[in-house]
């Protein structure tokens, strides 16, 4: 038996859900600028783990435009409905 969803993979979810691409950077889940920056990441790290777990999301990389080579971590949903 699974759990419910926690608040932040409900909002996790719903971020991806809201996104064109379907693929939202990892970095623009929390707020860069707060103090606690360390366990805000160890948390949202956390709740991706546990979405990637039930098969919801899986983790990619994405290159972009303006860094060129280098790569950052992104979600994408891997629900195959539109």
């Amino acid at each position: 038996m699974q759990t419910k969803l926690s608040r932040l993979q409900k909002s996790i979810l719903s971020a991806l859900a809201d996104s064109r691409e379907k693929i939202v950077p990892v970095r623009s889940l929390y707020d860069p600028s707060a103090t606690n920056l360390k366990a805000i990441r160890a948390t949202v790290s956390k709740a991706i783990t546990r979405l990637e777990s039930r098969g919801l999301v899986e983790r990619v990389s994405v290159s972009t435009p303006e860094l060129k080579r280098r790569k950052i971590p992104a979600i994408r949903s891997t629900n195959t409905e539109s």
